[in-house]
């Protein structure tokens, strides 16, 4: 006998239990509580993001876990310990990347970490740290920034006089 499985309606689920539970004296329940589950959608949704973590820590993605956990679940991430062993997660993936750039030669072709050595990635690296102390810092440039202002308020203009709506009409808003 072959068992078709579907999407279960956790939220129906849980009600029907919940139901159940009640009507057998199962539970204790306060009489301003409704008929219905009192908490079965924030439940499902709870179990949703539960999904989501777990499945960002299974595939790796530590970045999305933790980020997840401090809209969602910000106390989890107060045990240090826990907190400590996502980090270490992270930290061991980016060993064992180091450790393959340390075994194979930079002028090896078949290095599976060769782009760690590329003049791009150089630049890509000391592009990103320059922007993140940029933001950092607060040390903007008044003229790149003088010129993108104008060459919005260019775009704006023209497409005003297109009949058309600029796309990036808000990023020049007050």
């Amino acid at each position: 006998m072959f068992i078709l499985l579907r999407t279960v309606n956790w939220e129906t689920l849980d009600a029907l239990v919940i139901d159940f539970a009640k009507a057998e004296n199962l539970i204790e329940y306060s009489s301003s509580t409704s008929s219905s589950s009192p908490s079965s959608s924030s439940s499902y949704h709870s179990r949703l993001i539960i999904l989501q973590i777990r499945r960002a820590l299974e595939t790796g993605d530590i970045d999305a876990a933790i980020d997840l956990l401090q809209v969602h679940a910000p106390l989890v991430l107060d045990d240090h310990r826990f907190l400590f062993r996502l980090h270490k997660q992270e930290a061991y993936k980016e060993f064992k990347h180091v450790i393959l750039a340390f075994l194979y030669d930079k002028d090896d072709q078949s290095s599976p970490v060769e782009n760690e050595w590329s003049e791009k990635r150089k630049y890509d690296i000391a592009g990103l740290l320059s922007s993140v102390l940029r933001a950092h810092l607060h040390a903007y440039d008044p003229l790149f920034s003088l010129t993108l202002r104008y060459l919005i308020s260019t775009h704006k203009g023209y497409c005003l006089h297109q009949g058309a709506s600029s796309p990036i009409s808000d990023l020049t808003a007050p």
